[in-house]
């Protein structure tokens, strides 16, 4: 059932750090999500705008190019349904706040851990079904 789900979850991973990058998609890869990766914020705001949807944009704060908060500023097509955007870096208790004040939902520290990764993925998928069905 849970894995059924997640094949349908477009994970989209910001980051320009392989380093980082490839754990989590290794992780989500394992669970059945289907994992799409670019490394630059210009390159995310152009898939985020694509067909199939992105569920859940995980986003570097310090992308090359324009900042990564950019992402939730960005109109995204009708039939697309609501992107959580998750934050991810080593940034101050300021940096948190302001992400958060400009849409988004979570913030988790690099490197991420499997189940904390999996826990914020999870929790924001559901969030989206709910949305999506009105459950």
């Amino acid at each position: 059932m849970q894995r059924d789900t997640a094949f349908l979850t477009v994970v989209l991973i910001a980051d320009d750090n392989d380093d980082h990058y490839l754990p989590m998609e290794e992780i989500l890869l394992q669970e059945g999500y289907v994992v799409e990766h670019v490394r630059s914020s210009e390159d995310a705001i152009v898939r985020c705008a694509a067909p199939p949807p992105v569920h859940i944009a995980l986003v570097d704060a310090s992308l090359p190019g324009k900042s990564g908060h950019l992402l939730t500023q960005q109109p995204r097509p009708a039939n697309h349904p609501p992107l959580t955007f998750v934050l991810m870096s080593g940034f101050s208790m300021a940096a948190v706040s302001l992400a958060l004040a400009w849409g988004c939902k979570e913030f988790l520290s690099k490197p991420v851990g499997r189940e904390e990764l999996l826990a914020v993925v999870k929790k924001w998928r559901y969030a989206g079904i709910e949305t999506q069905t009105g459950i």
